[in-house]
């Protein structure tokens, strides 16, 4: 085994690792490109480990981390969304604009139907079968289909009530 793969595959190990505790990350923009800099995850004396939509995990340099600025939290809620929920990751955000709350209502584990509209919504789209049963969301422009013959489905059955 070479260097670089023994290299790369004792990353993914200790990465696995790091995912079941939680993890410090605070999302950043630079350049208008929002990414999560996990701070406390060095990759060398001189990078640390970080997180795109497009990418996903790269090492971002300490110089390049400097330069960026605290992205919002519109700006990185489809990150964080995509890092707990997808990739699996226990976070500790460090950015002061966050708020768990948000990210609660509705949350992943509920039903979508329960309407409480003291809570903002995380969702730009969020399509449900009868039962409430996700079938497809919209998240910063980004769409995740979980059921893609039954999202299709309700899809022409809402064209069809609207239309006609």
């Amino acid at each position: 085994m070479s260097i670089e793969k023994r290299r790369l595959s004792e990353s993914r190990r200790n990465l696995k690792e790091k995912m079941e505790d939680k993890v410090r990350v605070r999302f950043l923009k630079n350049n208008g490109e929002i990414y999560a800099a996990f701070v406390d995850l060095k990759q060398s004396d001189e990078t640390i480990l970080s997180y795109e939509h497009i990418g996903q995990h790269s090492e971002a340099h300490l110089i390049f981390v400097e330069e960026s600025e605290d992205a919002t939290l519109d700006e990185y809620r489809g990150l964080y969304i995509e890092l707990v929920y997808q990739v699996g990751y226990e976070l500790e955000v460090l950015n002061e604009d966050f708020d768990i709350e948000i990210f609660r209502s509705p949350d992943f584990s509920t039903n979508p139907k329960n309407d409480n509209s003291e809570k903002p919504k995380i969702y730009e789209v969020l399509i449900c079968d009868d039962s409430g049963e996700k079938l497809g969301y919209k998240i910063d422009g980004v769409w995740t289909v979980l059921d893609q013959d039954a999202l299709l489905n309700k899809l022409v059955e809402i064209i069809r009530q609207k239309y006609g």
